[in-house]
């Protein structure tokens, strides 16, 4: 029989964050926004925070819990210090997402994730927290997974929905080809 140790398992909404120890493997599906995770190696503890861009633009980005950028990761390195973690004892990793959506006359396809990376970058150098990795994906979502004890972070592409707009009625419906509902047609006999 193996011995294994049973992790808790964390769901990290967006525009959120989460300070947990060892035991804790936080979670969170990254759209176009940026995860930033600050990990402690001889403590195993470890912060993940999910930040969003902002709907102001490209020069606010990083919104977290109504805090604007270098302020939303002041606060996470203020718990981390709470905590009785120096966040110059942290290494720093960062996931920005994609385009989730993809061009269209209303919707303008941006490039958030690397732009909001790139945010992330000079505030974590300003803070004067070693990035260890950076990982940017172009196009679509990715849960991201931290795994507190052992600082490891990994990403895995979720497979997109595709949805048909319905043009006369201005409706989203899924499309038919993912769709769950049974055929229309003749059936077998």
């Amino acid at each position: 029989m193996r011995n294994t140790v049973q992790l808790d398992e964390l769901e990290l909404p967006p525009d959120r964050y989460f300070i947990a120890g060892g035991d804790h493997r936080i979670r969170t599906l990254l759209g176009s926004g940026v995860v930033i995770t600050l990990w402690n190696r001889a403590r195993r503890i470890g912060a993940m925070a999910h930040f969003l861009p902002s709907s102001n633009g490209i020069d606010v980005l990083l919104e977290l819990n109504g805090h604007i950028g270098p302020d939303g990761l002041q606060r996470v390195l203020n718990e981390l210090r709470f905590s009785q973690i120096d966040p110059a004892d942290c290494v720093a990793r960062i996931c920005g997402g994609g385009v989730v959506v993809s061009r269209t006359d209303r919707v303008p396809s941006l490039n958030t994730g690397q732009d909001g990376g790139d945010f992330a970058r000079r505030m974590l150098r300003a803070c004067g927290l070693p990035i260890i990795s950076e990982s940017f994906y172009p196009v679509g979502r990715h849960q991201i997974v931290f795994d507190v004890s052992s600082g490891r972070v990994q990403a895995r592409r979720i497979k997109p929905v595709v949805v048909a707009i319905d043009s006369q009625s201005s409706k989203i419906a899924p499309h038919p080809v993912h769709s769950k509902r049974p055929r229309t047609g003749v059936l077998a006999r």
